[in-house]
């Protein structure tokens, strides 16, 4: 019997140094060069804790952040301070989940397929054959002259031994083939394999397929672990066509391997069923495909503090603050001219799809190999880092008349940025050599930005207020090794509601333009939120949410909360529900793509 190959195809697929899947190389190679992006941030945890709503909240010591406008309406001076880390990720979380020992379960599952002694336990005059899922009594076909005998060994072996109702002592020639066919529309007196097949509809087919599955249910008593469950996944996912090819490569009377049936099935198809080792391997290619496809890795952290004086006459407010943040992205860009799982197995050439009905394995041939294979196209990765420190400082003053009170805010932030972006093209082999960093390369700018804000508190309610905020209204860049990076204008807008002496507190943010980011996954972004803060003196609580309008990730809504104890201790944290078990690090650890964390506090006055 000659090599297995589809072992081979696997190994490749998953261990081998030439034609692992893109993302299990290059996966590693984001996380080690994890650099930051940049969007609408989120200082400060009363807004964190309330869906990212802070531009009409002035229940907050992070107003010259959101809305310095809010400075001429706040009635007491604050002291406020922050410290935060955020995460974002697609499709990265889940390549840790890849089961590697798994695979090697596969290998020795599809061995016992087609290797080893029979033991079916008939012997002699053979078992009822199945016909149909009905049992019909056997018929001795008499050897013709001609007459080939089947290569059947292994559990594949005993299964065909079933079909025909033949013992494992019995010799099975292609006649005992052709007989069976014969009772499945092969016509009266078909002198071959070959001719009965012609003669064969999709419904004979589908007659023999209900058989085969049955032939295997019957040989998994004498074959518990040699990968029935996979040969069942397998024939759930034969079509008429690829039938016709296996009966045909069995009927030969050759040594049946996977890559004579390759040739004459045109592919095969592995779909779930009863085999864990198959479900396992099968999640694991989507797992694969997924990151081919998509992949992104975002990290963030905002720091700082802040003190605001409120004015005597309470229409006027002072704030200065200290600010210290990092964002970087970092993606895999695949050549979408070469994005096929197209690999080489000595001098054979095989491509693995993805689709929802399994993974398809079929033959391939060189050119493909060399037009669309991604282990031979130019790939690119990217990451972008920018960390800097603001000193921003914001006046706010209120007016009143008829119609309401009006508020008008401006800010200006020295800036201080460090920006650089590493980029490597390559082969799916270069590609890894070619990332290299230099300190020398990082690039450091002075800028400034400006802020400006509005807000609105109607005469018919004074516990109602409309903001609107915009922010690095003059553009400011930063400079690094490979570009200039403009930091967009952004614009959003908010409205807050209190009662109860603003113990209850309602407030809604929305983003009025899309905010640029440094991924090509997630381009930008626009977020809506709100949420509601309970204050009872002591302790207060937040809940809220949050959404990007823009995601292309299916990042989904985002829930954040969190809780003050008595001014000091303040933590919040917003969290997706697209979560990722991560059995490495503990059995029942589930980690969302999307997370932020903030620790701070702060007291008013």
């Amino acid at each position: 019997m000659k090599h297995n190959k589809l072992n081979e195809i696997l190994r490749q697929i998953t261990k081998s140094k030439k034609a692992k899947s893109s993302a299990l190389l290059l996966a590693p190679a984001l996380l080690a060069n994890a650099l930051f992006a940049l969007e609408f941030g989120g200082v400060g945890n009363v807004s964190a804790g309330m869906g990212g709503a802070g531009v009409a909240l002035k229940q907050s010591q992070w107003t010259l952040y959101y809305n310095p406008a809010l400075l001429g309406i706040v009635n007491k001076s604050s002291f406020g301070y922050s410290f935060g880390a955020e995460y974002k990720e697609t499709n990265l979380l889940a390549a840790t989940n890849i089961d590697r020992n798994n695979i090697e379960e596969m290998y020795k599952e599809l061995d016992g397929l087609f290797k080893g002694t029979a033991t079916n336990n008939s012997r002699g005059g053979g078992s009822q054959p199945v016909v149909s899922g009905r049992s019909a009594t056997p018929q001795n076909v008499a050897p013709q002259a001609n007459s080939k005998n089947l290569q059947l060994s292994g559990a594949f072996g005993d299964v065909v031994r079933n079909l025909l109702g033949k013992g494992s002592s019995d010799t099975v020639t292609d006649s005992d083939l052709t007989e069976y066919l014969k009772k499945h529309g092969g016509g009266e007196n078909p002198s071959s394999v070959d001719e009965a097949l012609q003669k064969m509809s999709s419904s004979d087919f589908e007659g023999v397929k209900k058989d085969l599955e049955a032939a295997i249910k019957k040989t998994e008593g004498t074959h518990p672990d040699s990968g029935l469950g996979i040969l069942a996944g397998i024939v759930s996912g034969l079509t008429p066509e690829n039938l016709k090819g296996a009966l045909e490569q069995v009927g030969s009377g050759e040594n049946i391997d996977i890559t004579g049936l390759l040739s004459k099935m045109g592919g095969i198809t592995l779909k779930a069923g009863s085999s864990s080792t198959l479900n396992t391997f099968l999640k694991d290619m989507e797992t694969i495909n997924g990151i081919i496809a998509q992949n992104d890795l975002n990290v963030s952290t905002q720091n700082g503090l802040i003190i605001t004086y409120s004015g005597k006459d309470n229409n006027w407010g002072i704030s200065l603050g200290l600010l210290a943040s990092a964002y970087a992205n970092a993606h895999a860009d695949i050549d979408k001219t070469h994005n096929q799982i197209i690999i080489k197995s000595g001098s054979d050439y095989y491509g693995i799809s993805v689709g929802s009905g399994g993974v398809t394995i079929d033959k391939s041939d060189e050119t493909k190999y060399n037009d669309s294979s991604i282990l031979t196209g130019n790939h690119h990765i990217t990451s972008n880092a920018i960390a800097f420190g603001e000193l921003p400082i914001g006046y706010g003053y209120a007016w009143h008349s008829r119609a309401g009170t009006f508020g008008l805010g401006l800010a200006g932030k020295y800036i201080h940025a460090a920006g650089y972006i590493l980029e490597a093209s390559g082969s799916y082999d270069s590609i890894g050599k070619a990332i290299s960093f230099n300190s020398k390369d990082i690039v450091q700018t002075s800028t400034w930005g400006v802020d400006v804000g509005l807000v609105y508190v109607p005469t018919f309610s004074k516990n109602l207020i409309f903001g609107l905020v915009g922010k690095n209204l003059n553009a400011p860049k930063i400079k690094t090794n490979k570009k200039t990076i403009e930091l967009n204008r952004q614009v959003r807008a908010g409205v807050s509601y209190s009662l109860w002496k603003e113990r209850i507190v309602f407030a809604l943010d929305a983003d009025l333009l899309a905010n640029q980011t440094l991924s090509t996954v997630r381009p930008y972004s626009q977020m809506i939120g709100g949420g509601v803060m309970f204050d009872f003196k002591y302790v207060d609580l937040r809940f809220g949410s949050m959404y990007d309008f823009r995601d292309t990730t299916k990042e989904g809504v985002i829930l954040t909360g969190g809780i003050n104890i008595l001014g000091f201790l303040d933590i919040a944290v917003q969290s997706n529900l697209n979560l990722t078990s991560i059995p490495q690090i503990s059995k029942n650890l589930q980690l969302p793509s999307y997370l932020n964390v903030k620790i701070g506090g702060g007291f008013s006055w």
